[in-house]
């Protein structure tokens, strides 16, 4: 009972504390009793230090167990317990842990495994439960090794690798050079270079490489390089001639080969021909690329079809490819030489192009007869076709004979083909020949064309004229087409941009022609449009600032016979004679226009009733770069609201005219 005694004592203290005491004439310090601290527990630590005093396992330096309960007072419950297990971090949360960090516990908290077999804890694709990859230089199931069925460790040669393995086999092909010929009929097999293509180098030798029947290939980061053929006879595919396959061509570098047609083999995909197959290129180069046509007697005659990617039925889908550094020449005097799609063609094939860069390639042809570049770039027929996202520049072609052609950068002669966002700028062509003609840069027949820009080409027609400049809409509708600072020397014949019906309609909507360069007296117009069977459409354009001789054509040129032509919302603005008509038994209709030119304003017909002629007040117009121009309409231009009545702007204002009033005019 010393403990209710002791607290008896302290509170009687207190208690008469609260009276005077009598001075005793005493010190004020007296003896004060020690108040005792008790261990409740038993277990040699009092209260103070005690972290739970009523239980005698739970003190400062007790073992640590898993039980819920702080043992050791250390303010954690559970940490490091003498009962625990050893857990290991699982950063990349693939249920294998890293045996380098480690934690004592008594449950694996999230982020941690009871597992220590991951040998990359930051890849969750590599650890034991997953099966190796063929070809990518990880060690995928953590045994120890890298890869399977490689070339050469596991296997000599890639031919070894192939005849060796099972269908859906991958072989991996180590960094170095090989130089294999296969030719694979009804396989399914994937070829990878481990390292990439800088490191990976399929060297061609004198022979195509590879040659599919009904064989379904992967072929992935390699540099092909090296070929040097001479063909006997036609040549198909100089790496890869694929016939009911599928192939795909992924991170593939082409460079450095040299093609020589001697006397007339016809060259058919240089280096890919596909016929009934479905072929991929995804993520290609091609480049240094030299191809020679030679005749030793003038009566050689000799055709390149698809110079380099070459497909007839099946498809053909390109994405992110680019081609650079393409010479096409002639050596001798052949009679007729004709280049048709030197980097693309395709004909009754499925065409799908996602990125693709034609720059900096020539051609030179110099023939006894016939000199045809019917397509430096893109040429398709028939089947399907689908491009977006191309770059047509910096492109040189020299047709030289008594008939010559050339210039098309792009040719679709597909029903329903779709393009968009095409770049053709800064190309050099001349024609030097009594016939034939320099052809449109662009030219889509029975398709559509969307967000095309051409700019600082240069045509050099020489007698033989140019038939359309820029872009010819046959049977087919553009829309945001800007043509600007291009040069045409030598006749026009009619026009730089061409919208022409004839078995369909045509139509070309929200447009620029601006400060184009004519040296020629003979040129004709700079936009031709003509209705024979078909109806063509113009709309929402400005022609401004072309220059042109004096005794040129008219700035708009219409025929009609049979169809309706329509004209409406364009500012027409210039020197020399405005519009130029002749319509015969077909119907022109000519509304909410702005003729702001020489005389005659009108050719062949009357002025339309409203007809305006005044200055559009552009919002500059005079940098010397016409694509420092800025065709907006200053807001008191008289071609505010001045459009067709029945349209109206994207805010909801009368419709303007120009390229950017009407439906859709704000989304240049």
């Amino acid at each position: 009972m010393k403990r209710a005694v002791l607290l008896l004592s302290v509170s009687l203290v207190l208690a008469c504390g609260e009276k005077d005491a009598p001075d005793s004439g005493l010190s004020d310090t007296a003896d004060t009793d020690t108040v005792e601290v008790l261990d409740a527990d038993g277990d040699g630590y009092d209260a103070e230090d005690d972290c739970d005093d009523a239980d005698p396992l739970v003190f400062p330096g007790a073992e640590e167990v898993c039980d819920g309960v702080d043992n050791d007072c250390s303010g954690a419950i559970d940490d490091d317990p003498t009962d625990g297990s050893w857990f290991f971090e699982d950063a990349d949360g693939d249920g294998y842990g890293n045996a380098a960090e480690t934690a004592l516990a008594c449950a694996a908290d999230e982020g941690w495994t009871s597992d220590d077999t991951d040998c990359d804890d930051t890849d969750a694709t590599a650890n034991p439960g997953v099966v190796e990859v063929g070809c990518d230089g990880v060690d995928n199931d953590c045994d120890g090794s890298t890869d399977v069925n490689l070339v050469p460790s596991d296997f000599a040669t890639v031919t070894d690798a192939v005849d060796a393995l099972d269908d859906g086999a991958e072989i991996c092909v180590e960094p170095g050079t090989v130089t294999d010929v296969l030719a694979l009929t009804g396989r399914t097999l994937t070829i990878t270079g481990q390292r990439g293509l800088v490191d990976t180098i399929w060297d061609l030798g004198s022979a195509p490489a590879l040659t599919l029947d009904n064989t379904s290939l992967v072929l992935q980061g390699f540099t092909v390089s090296g070929g040097d053929f001479t063909p006997a006879e036609d040549m198909s595919g100089g790496f890869v001639g694929a016939v009911d396959s599928t192939l795909t061509l992924a991170d593939i570098d082409f460079t450095g080969h040299e093609v020589t047609s001697v006397d007339g083999p016809m060259i058919r995909g240089l280096l890919v021909h596909g016929t009934d197959s479905e072929v991929l290129l995804e993520r290609v180069d091609v480049s240094d690329i030299k191809l020679s046509v030679e005749a030793t007697t003038t009566s050689v005659t000799t055709h390149v079809w698809g110079g380099l990617l070459w497909a007839e039925g099946g498809g053909l889908t390109l994405v992110d490819v680019a081609v650079t550094g393409v010479d096409v020449q002639t050596i001798g005097s052949p009679r007729n030489v004709y280049v048709v799609g030197l980097g693309v063609a395709t004909e009754d094939a499925a065409l799908d192009i996602d990125g693709f860069t034609l720059r900096e390639n020539s051609a030179a042809v110099d023939a006894v007869e016939t000199a045809s570049l019917n397509s430096l770039g893109i040429w398709s027929k028939r089947g399907t076709a689908t491009g977006a996202n191309l770059d047509l520049s910096a492109n040189s072609g020299t047709a030289t004979a008594p008939r010559g052609s050339g210039s098309t950068l792009l040719s679709s002669e597909t029903e329903g083909a779709v393009w968009s966002d095409v770049v053709v700028e800064d190309n050099f062509f001349v024609v030097n020949a009594e016939l034939g003609s320099a052809n449109a840069l662009v030219d889509i027949q029975g398709g559509s064309i969307s967000g095309l820009s051409v700019s600082g080409n240069t045509a050099d027609a020489g007698a033989v004229g140019a038939s359309c400049l820029g872009l010819l809409l046959h049977n087919s509708d553009g829309s945001y087409v800007d043509v600007r600072g291009n040069t045409q020397r030598g006749d026009v014949l009619r026009g730089i941009v061409c919208v022409e019906a004839d078995e369909g309609d045509a139509s070309l909507d929200h447009f620029v022609i601006a400060k184009n360069t004519f040296d020629s007296d003979d040129t004709r117009q700079v936009l031709h449009a003509y209705a024979e069977v078909g109806d063509a459409v113009i709309g929402h354009g400005d022609v401004v600032g072309n220059l042109r001789p004096e005794t040129a054509g008219c700035l708009l040129d219409l025929y009609g016979s049979e169809g309706v032509l329509s004209v409406h919302d364009v500012n027409l603005v210039g020197d020399g004679p405005g519009v130029c008509a002749e319509v015969d038994d077909g119907t022109l209709v000519f509304t909410g226009n702005n003729v702001h030119t020489g005389e005659p304003r009108y050719e062949g017909m009357t002025a339309p009733a409203g007809d305006l002629d005044a200055d559009p007040l552009y919002t500059s117009t005079s940098d010397t770069d016409p694509w420092a121009w800025d065709l907006t309409l200053q807001a008191g231009s008289p071609a505010v609201d001045a459009g067709s009545a029945d349209l109206s702007d994207d805010d909801g204002s009368a419709c303007d005219i120009g390229a950017y009033g009407g439906p859709g005019g704000s989304a240049w």
